[in-house]
């Protein structure tokens, strides 16, 4: 956490995030976001978790109280970034065909020379970004990074399977560029590659056979299921705002307002929880998602059973 010192609206950063509102009559707000954070850390504290708490002296940084950036380590060594202003989230796979009487050898030796990839073994790649990370776009897109042990963020992956090369990224703007580096390096080599494209909830939705062997860009379980509950959480929040067919088009806040209607909300949540629990892989992130926030959310966690 981010104890602020100069607290105020930065006009650089207020256009994509709501939680800044300007208001030139509330006067200086720092001693009041000082004290919030303080106290914060200290509840936070009291429950038994750990907090680092930063001091935000910085002038330049209004708004040092909101991270742009946060990560999470896993076992195996990875690290798993979630920028704020990183590239959408959506899964790519470029696979391009053999020219005829091209060897598997042959493609190796040109990916091998393509600044930036990593062998790690005859038929794969890890493709690493070269410079340091750079600010992205403007929104609050999901996105996920992965960094090697060494520092370096992978930005895809190269693998050769049977007389296709696959360039699997999980962004539009990776896929693109990735690509282009594979055109320039492999020129008559390889011929016009297709491209599969796979969203967090198509990606989810397959069966599991399906994404074990048709993904070319194997995350860690454990980062997948943190990325798709991320993910859930966004969608159903949202739809908490929503009409919903089985509320009577009412959305699940509305028809929480009543007696009958909390009724309704308790069999639509059970409905999403059996249709969450009928995944065939337990393990699926799918079924591993936990409803019981929005029980609590919609004040209807006594009618749950």
């Amino acid at each position: 956490m981010v104890r602020p010192y100069h607290f105020t609206v930065n006009n650089e950063t207020a256009a994509d995030n709501r939680f800044q509102i300007s208001n030139d009559d509330a006067g200086d707000l720092s001693p009041l976001a000082y004290a919030e954070i303080t106290r914060a850390a200290a509840l936070l504290q009291e429950q038994g978790i750990t907090v680092h708490l930063f001091e935000g002296e910085d002038s330049d940084v209004p708004d040092s109280v909101f991270p742009n950036n946060w990560f999470s380590t896993h076992a195996g060594g990875y690290v798993a970034i979630y920028p704020m202003k990183g590239d959408d989230l959506v899964f790519h796979d470029v696979r391009f065909p053999l020219a005829a009487g091209v060897a598997q050898k042959d493609i190796a030796l040109q990916v091998n020379a393509i600044p930036g990839m990593s062998q790690e073994n005859a038929k794969f790649w890890n493709w690493l970004e070269e410079k340091p990370v750079g600010k992205g776009r403007q929104g609050g897109a999901l996105s996920l990074d992965i960094t090697m042990d060494n520092g370096s963020r992978v930005l895809g992956n190269v693998e050769m399977k049977g007389r296709f090369l696959h360039v699997a990224t999980n962004s539009a703007e990776r896929a693109q560029k990735g690509a282009a580096l594979i055109r320039q390096a492999l020129g008559d080599l390889v011929r016009t590659p297709l491209t599969e494209i796979r969203t967090v909830e198509q990606m989810m939705a397959d069966p599991p056979a399906r994404i074990q062997a048709g993904a070319t860009s194997d995350i860690p379980a454990e980062v997948a299921e943190q990325v798709v509950h991320q993910f859930l959480d966004r969608q159903y929040r949202d739809t908490l705002d929503q009409p919903v067919g089985m509320l009577g088009n009412k959305t699940p806040r509305q028809a929480a307002t009543s007696a009958a209607g909390r009724q309704k909300v308790a069999e639509w949540l059970k409905y999403l929880e059996n249709q969450s629990s009928r995944q065939p892989d337990r393990a699926n992130p799918m079924a591993t998602y936990s409803f019981e926030w929005m029980w609590h959310e919609l004040g209807v966690f006594d009618l749950r059973q």
